[in-house]
Formats: C-alpha cells, sequence, structure tokens
C-alpha cells in the first residue's frame, strides 16, 4: 500500500511497542540556537483507547516514557531543574509529532497498521457490528488526541558541560 519514513516509523514504534524501552530520541536544545539533545528511551508504556464522541470514533493515545539525557551539542548548561523540565516538555512535544506523523500517513494510505478496527471491536463489540462493513471508508476520518507525559531520570554527563582552553 504504501511506505512509512523514517520519522513516520518513530512514531509507529511509540503505537506498538514490542521492546518498549532502548532506542534514542533526538530533539532540538531548548536553547533556540540549532543544536540538538539525544536521550536514550529507557521504557514507555502506551494506551489507545477508543472513545465515541458527538457520533464518532476518537482514539485517545497516551503514552509515558522513561529517559535518559544522554548527549547534547554544544556546552549550555542543560542539567538542573528549570532545563530539564525544558527537555521533558521538548521530548513530549517530539514524540507528539512523531505519533501524529505516523498516524496522518496510515489513514492517508487508508490502511489499519496501528489495530484501530481491533481496538473499538473490543471497546464496543455493539457499535462495530455497524460499523465493520464500512471501515476503510470510517477510518480516515478518525481523529486523535495526542497525550505524552515524559520524565528524564538520569543524565549520562557532567553537572558542567567541558570548557576549551
Amino acid at each position: 500500500v504504501g511506505v512509512l519514513d523514517q520519522f513516520e516509523s518513530q512514531g509507529y514504534r511509540w503505537l506498538n511497542p514490542d521492546r518498549a524501552m532502548g532506542g534514542v530520541l533526538v530533539i532540538d536544545s531548548p536553547t533556540g540556537n540549532g543544536e540538538k539533545v539525544v536521550f536514550e528511551v529507557v521504557n514507555f508504556k502506551q494506551k489507545q483507547i477508543p472513545r465515541w464522541k458527538d457520533g464518532k470514533i476518537e482514539m485517545v493515545i497516551a503514552v509515558e516514557a522513561v529517559l535518559n539525557f544522554y548527549e547534547q551539542q554544544g556546552t549550555t548548561q542543560l542539567v538542573g531543574l528549570k532545563p530539564r523540565l525544558q527537555l521533558e516538555t521538548g521530548a513530549a512535544q517530539q514524540i507528539k509529532r512523531e505519533i501524529r506523523s505516523c498516524i496522518e500517513k496510515a489513514q492517508i494510505l487508508n490502511s489499519d497498521i496501528l489495530g484501530w478496527g481491533q481496538c473499538v471491536h473490543r471497546s464496543y463489540p455493539d457499535e462495530w457490528k455497524k460499523i465493520a462493513a464500512n471501515w476503510y471508508e470510517v477510518y480516515p476520518e478518525v481523529e486523535s488526541t495526542i497525550r505524552v507525559k515524559c520524565r528524564v531520570d538520569r543524565t549520562y554527563l557532567g553537572t558542567e558541560s567541558f570548557s576549551f582552553r
């Protein structure tokens, strides 16, 4: 039917965790100077819950991720409470973008690779009987709400950046 690019594939991984640990997440540094920050994904949990909203299906997606601060570009001090909160917010936004891109591509391709039909069938068997025959007309119109929480557990960096002489 089609393919997912690297960014969309990362979103797919957040939605279908066969191994809910390992890997990296790269985000823009909160300094705003174009530098990057790298996290190691320690583990994550996700839930996809169908809801009926105004006669339509909405998928509520909740992801909780535990990350380790692994690497950064530049010498800006990013270890501390305020920077950590900015990093957690930035990581959550990045995960949300990756998930959103995967969902949009799957709906464009009209391919239920996320198993939403099965979720609806399990949660609402009576309603599923009414829409099952037309699922591939309904599926591209399913809306989604994505909630992501990230926690940076530890850092592999010293408390201060290295200074060059």
